[in-house]
């Protein structure tokens, strides 16, 4: 149900029961307070007088993985993260990992991918976190991305991993995805 403009009312009016249900008891329930139900959640305007909850999910694999891969892929452990959420167009994403070459000279890349109602591939240029280093030289890095090219409805962000040569290993990897 929507929110429905108020009426105005005049001294002449008769109020019945149906107006009170609608103009009162109805658009309340279309208030923000009206809906807080779980702990965590927020609201986001969609359109004009409406409103939608959302809920920010996290992951995280503190395992350590490695790959070889010049082009982004999964890790063999399998672990991601990966976060599937109900968004709007917009979301922030926190993102971020323990990453290292083993190889000076050589870097390692953790990029997200976003699948499910949009579609946006990994891209050290747009959305990644890249680290060039001494060989066994780990460091922990982190990174926002605001997207604002998001279908709305449900997508899945999942972290992915490259190197430039060599072994790149990767662990403490976590994600925040917060909705608008």
């Amino acid at each position: 149900m929507a929110w429905t403009a108020p009426k105005t009312f005049t001294s002449s009016t008769v109020l019945t029961a149906s107006d009170l249900n609608q103009q009162i008891r109805d658009n309340l329930k279309q208030c923000a307070a009206a809906n807080f139900t779980p702990l965590g959640n927020y609201f986001v305007s969609t359109d004009p007088n409406q409103l939608a909850m959302r809920q920010y999910k996290k992951a995280t694999s503190l395992a350590s993985s490695q790959t070889t891969s010049t082009s982004y892929t999964d890790l063999p452990d399998g672990l991601g993260p990966s976060i599937t959420i109900e968004t709007g167009t917009e979301a922030l994403v926190i993102y971020g990992c323990q990453l290292e070459n083993d190889t000076a000279g050589f870097s390692a890349f953790m990029s997200i991918t976003v699948s499910g109602n949009t579609s946006i591939a990994a891209d050290t240029n747009v959305n990644s976190i890249r680290w060039m280093n001494n060989a066994g030289y780990a460091v922990q890095v982190s990174q926002f991305w605001y997207v604002d090219t998001l279908n709305a409805g449900e997508n899945t962000f999942t972290a992915k991993y490259a190197v430039g040569g060599n072994t790149g290993t990767f662990s403490r990897r976590r994600m925040v995805v917060i909705p608008y």
